[in-house]
C-alpha cells in the first residue's frame, strides 16, 4: 500500500490533503453515513423544514467495469469527453465479488482516470507511467482525445507531503496514451500540484500555474507553464507565498487568474484572495476578499459566465465556514459579492445552461444528522436562490458538472462497512431541479 491509501481528503481546486487513515478505519467508520445502494430514493424533506427545496433523484448507479468489478476513483475532476464523461484522480482501486459474498480488492492505484456513461458501465485508464502520481489536471482536446498533466512522487510519502521526482505531460487518444512529455522543473523549489490551477485551454495553448515550495514549509513562487506548438515553457510570475489558485480561460477576455496569499500591499501581513488577468503580464484586477489571519482560501474556482467572470471560494476559519461568489467582474473590476452558504465542506462552481454561474455546496450543519448537496443559483439581492437540496450519500471530497439546464451529475465516494462485503467505490447521482 502506499501512504495515500483511503485518501478522502482532497480539497479540489487546490487545497491540502491531510494525512489519511488506512482504508479500513474508513470502512469501519461509513455504515451509517453511506448506505444508499444502487436505485435508493432520496430523502424527501418536510414542507417547511431547512430541506424544503427538494431534489428529484434520476439516477444513482456505481460506476462499473465490464467484467463486474467495481472500481474508486477520487473525483479530481469530472470532465465532458465526447459523448461520456471522465472522472480523473488519485487514489484508485477496483473491487471484485468473491465466494460467500465477500468483496476483494484487486488492484490499487493501477489507473488514473475512468471514461463512463451515465448507466454506470465505465472503462478504466491504466497510469502512463509506472511511478507512484501524486496529483493530476486533465484537460479535454476535442472529441475523445484529452490531456494530463501529474507530479511522479516517491512511493509511500504521505499524503499532503509527497515527495515529487518529476513533472509530466500526457495525451490520451480515447485508445491509449499517445503522447508522453517531461515538463521543465521549476527554476527553484518543488512544485505543489495540490495547490495549483486548472489545467487550462486556452485557444490551441495550455496553460498551467502551479506554487513552487522552497524549502519544507511555505510556497514562495507562482510558476506558469504553458505548452504553445507542441513545446513547455515555463516562467516566475510570484515571488508571494502563494496557497492555492485557480485559472480560467474565456475567449472573449482571455486568461484569469485568482489566487490565495499575504497580500504584500496590506498592513499586517494579512492575506487576500486577488484576482488578475493577463493583458501581455498579469494585470490586477480587484481584491477579491481580504482575510483575516488564521483564515485560509479553499476551492477557489473563476467560471468565465455571459457578464464577465464569477470568483468562488469558501473560507476554513475559526469564525466562518463559509461559501462566497462575487459574480459579475469586469477587466476593471466591479461585481456583486454573495453569501452563499453559513457552513460548508466543499463548494464546487458549475456553469447553468443559460450562461451564468451556479454551485453545488456540500452543507454541514453541525446540528443536522447528515450533510447536505445544495444547488445554488444568484438571486436577486445579497443572498443566493436555492434551487434543490438533497441528503448526501457520499463521504468525503465529490465533483460534480452541469448536465442539462434542469440536472446535476455528482461523482464522489461510496463505502460499504459490511464485514464480508467491504468496498470503496465512485457513485454517479443524478439530481434533477424540475420534480414533475
Amino acid at each position: 500500500m502506499n501512504g495515500k491509501e483511503g485518501s478522502l481528503t482532497r480539497r479540489h481546486g487546490g487545497g491540502r490533503r491531510s494525512e489519511a487513515p488506512r482504508l479500513g478505519v474508513l470502512l469501519a467508520l461509513a455504515s451509517a453515513a453511506c448506505a444508499g445502494e444502487a436505485g435508493e430514493p432520496a430523502e424527501r424533506a418536510e414542507p417547511g423544514s431547512t430541506r424544503d427545496v427538494v431534489a428529484c433523484e434520476v439516477a444513482r448507479v456505481p460506476l462499473t467495469i465490464e467484467d463486474g468489478t467495481h472500481p474508486y476513483v477520487e473525483p479530481e475532476a469530472l470532465l465532458r469527453l465526447g459523448e461520456g464523461l471522465l472522472v480523473a484522480g488519485t487514489p484508485t482501486y477496483t473491487w471484485a465479488d468473491g465466494p460467500g459474498g465477500a468483496t476483494t480488492r484487486v488492484t490499487t492505484d493501477a489507473h488514473v482516470a475512468a471514461r463512463f456513461g451515465l448507466d454506470g458501465a465505465a472503462t478504466l485508464v491504466e497510469k502512463p507511467i509506472p511511478g507512484a502520481i501524486g496529483s493530476v489536471r486533465p484537460v479535454a482536446l476535442g472529441g475523445e482525445r484529452w490531456g494530463l498533466l501529474f507530479d511522479e512522487v516517491v512511493a509511500d510519502s504521505l499524503p499532503g507531503r509527497a515527495i515529487p521526482l518529476g513533472l509530466w505531460y500526457g495525451e490520451h487518444d480515447g485508445e491509449r496514451w499517445a503522447r508522453l512529455e517531461r515538463l521543465p522543473e521549476p527554476p527553484e523549489g518543488r512544485p505543489v500540484i495540490s495547490g495549483s490551477t486548472e489545467l487550462v485551454r486556452a485557444g490551441d495553448d495550455l496553460v498551467w500555474i502551479v506554487p513552487a515550495r522552497v524549502g519544507l514549509d511555505s510556497a514562495h513562487q507562482a510558476v506558469e507553464y504553458t505548452r504553445s506548438a507542441g513545446r513547455w515553457r515555463q516562467r516566475v510570475i510570484s515571488g508571494a507565498a502563494i496557497e492555492v489558485a485557480a485559472l480560467a480561460f474565456d475567449p472573449s477576455s482571455g486568461l484569469w487568474w485568482a489566487q490565495f496569499s499575504e497580500d504584500p500591499d496590506l498592513p499586517g501581513w494579512q492575506q487576500s484572495l486577488r484576482l488578475y488577468r493577463r493583458v501581455g503580464g498579469w494585470e490586477l484586477v480587484r481584491r477579491v476578499a481580504v482575510l483575516p489571519e488564521g483564515d485560509k482560501v479553499r476551492d477557489p474556482r473563476v467560471t468565465p459566465t455571459t457578464g464577465g467572470v464569477s470568483v468562488s471560494w469558501r473560507v476554513e476559519g475559526a469564525e466562518d465556514l463559509g461559501a462566497y461568489a462575487v459574480l459579475d467582474i469586469g477587466s476593471d473590476g466591479g461585481g456583486r459579492r454573495l453569501t452563499l452558504d453559513s457552513s460548508v465542506s466543499q463548494i464546487m462552481a458549475l456553469r447553468a445552461g443559460d450562461g451564468g454561474p451556479e454551485w453545488l455546496v456540500v452543507h454541514q450543519d453541525e446540528s443536522g444528522p447528515s450533510p447536505e448537496l445544495r444547488l445554488l443559483e444568484p438571486g436577486r439581492v445579497s443572498v443566493p436562490e436555492r434551487r434543490l437540496t438533497t441528503v448526501s450519500p457520499y463521504l468525503g471530497f465529490l465533483a460534480a458538472a452541469s448536465h442539462a439546464p434542469s440536472e446535476v451529475l455528482v461523482v464522489g465516494p461510496q463505502y460499504s462497512a459490511d464485514p464480508t462485503n467491504q468496498f470503496l467505490r465512485s457513485l454517479i447521482l443524478r439530481l434533477s431541479t424540475s420534480c414533475t
